[in-house]
């Protein structure tokens, strides 16, 4: 008999932000507003969301980043890692839900989720909808950043639901303890691979783990024959990426 494996791989892209020199904050000329702005020098691309204040309602450094929450007018609590805007109490559920939602739909039975990355916890809250999930493991380097996330989003219980299991661990070497197949779908939420100084030279971060070929293998190893993996892929409209 001849079995034919179907997994599926979804990629999702999102920007690369290089920054210049980092978190901005200065007055915007219109509303004299504290901002914070971020800007790709590759592409000469520039946003900012203005903040009610210039100091953070929290500000903490974990053991890999500093970790800080802004208030803004229209966006609500705005989170930031190292400077980098993760992101808005009121816009999150355009990059997760995308990350989230297409890969669950296109799986018939989903009980078994793995997510890696997403400290932030809105993916977790996304998946946790399905009525069809039984378990679900998130893995995550960081647990300053799942602690301040819990507090101070209205999506932190998701960590309470009885159906997860809380990993704080390096996504890549919990995967390769993980028994074959285990896994109907497979979210991987990560940040970055790597970042550009201004001078051109690339800088590796921590996440690079989670984008090189042995941890795909053990990635398609570990999903079901019919399993779905969705993952952040940075962005086709950046030469560099």
């Amino acid at each position: 008999m001849i079995h034919t494996i179907s997994r599926t791989f979804l990629i999702s892209y999102f920007l690369i932000v290089i920054r210049a020199p980092g978190l901005i904050l200065v007055s915007a000329e219109r509303s004299n507003s504290p901002v914070a702005g971020e800007f790709i020098a590759e592409t000469g691309f520039y946003q900012s969301i203005s903040l009610t204040h210039d100091t953070p309602l929290l500000e903490r450094r974990s053991r890999y980043q500093n970790i800080s929450i802004y208030e803004s007018k229209h966006y609500g609590k705005i989170l930031m890692l190292d400077g980098v805007i993760q992101l808005t109490e009121r816009d999150a559920d355009s990059y997760n839900e995308m990350m989230a939602h297409p890969a669950m739909f296109s799986h018939p039975n989903p009980r078994r989720v793995l997510i890696i990355g997403g400290g932030d916890g809105y993916v977790l809250s996304e998946i946790l909808k399905h009525p069809e999930v039984e378990h679900v493991d998130h893995v995550d380097l960081d647990g300053d950043v799942i602690d301040v996330c819990r507090n101070h989003f209205s999506w932190g219980q998701a960590w309470d639901d009885p159906r997860v299991k809380l990993h704080i661990a390096d996504g890549a070497a919990f995967v390769r303890n993980v028994t074959s197949g285990f896994y109907d779908v497979i979210i991987q939420d990560s940040s970055d691979p790597y970042t550009w100084e201004e001078s051109g030279a690339k800088i590796e971060l921590p996440s690079n783990t989670l984008y090189v070929h042995d941890h795909f293998q053990n990635i398609y190893r570990i999903l079901s024959d019919d399993g779905v993996f969705s993952f952040q892929a940075e962005s086709f409209n950046i030469e560099s990426d």
